[in-house]
């Protein structure tokens, strides 16, 4: 398998783990608390799905790495909105875009727990749990999965999710 599992080449993203269909990869956290796959070589049929889905196996051309073409930069009208989000209030605005056309919005947010995890919102008032910043590793586990749901379900959504590629 050529997966990401050095730190350095991965980013704990969890689509691996989310596309592999005998559960052979499992995420487990190292001594800082950040999670990478493992894989168990027993289990492994060598489907090669997780590499399809390895944002750093099969990721962007060469090119797209080499240099920046375009840089846009945005901040939120409305002082008192961009003063509750975090860079600048775009992220809420563009989820209050799609949610106030009956669409859906992926994000990381709070638990009860207290855990960060990406999570699916329908509506502006519970998406609201996706403003500020969260400065640790999100928990991804099945949100892969409800995506691809939504995007074969032709649901029209907005994701703050890391760029990982989606499960085929």
């Amino acid at each position: 398998m050529q997966i990401a599992t050095q730190k350095e080449r991965c980013a704990g993203c969890t689509a691996c783990a989310s596309v592999c269909p005998v559960g052979a990869i499992q995420m487990q956290p190292d001594a800082q608390g950040f999670s990478y796959p493992h894989i168990d070589a027993d289990k492994c049929i060598t489907c090669h799905r997780c590499e399809k889905a390895c944002y750093y196996v099969s990721g962007l051309p060469a090119s797209t790495h080499s240099h920046v073409q375009e840089c846009y930069a945005a901040w939120r009208a409305q002082y008192a909105a961009r003063r509750v989000s975090q860079s600048g209030g775009i992220g809420a605005a563009l989820a209050e875009h799609i949610l106030a056309r009956g669409g859906i919005v992926y994000g990381a947010a709070f638990d009860e727990q207290f855990v960060v995890r990406h999570q699916r919102y329908t509506d502006i008032e519970t998406a609201a749990a996706l403003r500020g910043a969260k400065y640790v590793q999100s928990d991804l586990e099945g949100i892969f999965q409800q995506v691809k749901t939504d995007i074969r379900g032709g649901e029209t959504f907005f994701s703050l999710a890391p760029h990982a590629r989606l499960p085929a």
